[in-house]
């Protein structure tokens, strides 16, 4: 890896130094075409899964799915639902009720879009 230039401090920089967001995406701020992710995901349980007395009440649980930051390419919508494509050419649907997608930085989603698709190749030749 080359060194970049010095900062102030005499410390030597090692990437990229600009940062880039992926921005949260309200339902109707989806298009097709856009790269997105899946940011945080939510389910629901039965309040008896945490207390004995059956009310009828559920728990909301907030989660980060494992594969969050796995590039998808929205092929369709239909609020609440979005069609997207992941890396292996796999579709899926994603209901936004329940999770928090948000569009990736082009350059980004490219570049992870790619060395995901050379990984799961890489995969599926070995099995």
């Amino acid at each position: 890896m080359s060194k970049l230039p010095a900062t102030s401090d005499g410390q030597h920089l090692t990437g990229n130094t600009q940062s880039n967001l992926a921005k949260a995406l309200a339902p109707e701020d989806i298009a097709v075409g856009d790269f997105v992710a899946v940011l945080y995901s939510s389910r629901e349980f039965p309040k008896t899964k945490w207390d004995s007395t059956p009310s009828g009440e559920t728990v909301r649980v907030t989660y980060i799915p494992g594969d969050g930051g796995l590039p998808q390419k929205v092929q369709a919508i239909c609020l609440p639902f979005v069609l997207v494509q992941d890396p292996t050419g796999s579709l899926k649907s994603i209901d936004v009720r329940v999770s928090q997608i948000a569009r990736l930085e082009l350059v980004y989603a490219k570049t992870a879009w790619k060395a995901h698709k050379a990984r799961f190749k890489r995969m599926s030749r070995k099995l």
